[in-house]
């Protein structure tokens, strides 16, 4: 049973959100070969106040090693 969890900015429209899950759900399907129906996708909304940036600087020691996305999955490079 996949669960995938979505975080974004609040002001998306529900029609947009209804996209985002089914496209999320015909990839996952496609990809994972799972049934549609057993696929949950969580959206979550946050305030636009409620997000901040950060230099990457700061956060240098809990960054992973680089790896590339492909297919939305990460692959370590070794």
């Amino acid at each position: 049973m996949p669960i995938v969890t979505i975080k974004f900015l609040e002001g998306r429209s529900d029609d947009q959100k209804k996209a985002l899950v089914k496209d999320v759900t015909d990839v996952i399907a496609a990809d994972l070969k799972a049934p549609k129906e057993n696929i949950h996708v969580i959206l979550e909304e946050m305030k636009k106040n409620g997000l901040r940036r950060c230099r990457r600087s700061q956060f240098r020691s809990v960054i992973p090693e680089p790896r590339r996305m492909r297919r939305g999955f990460f692959l370590d490079i070794k």
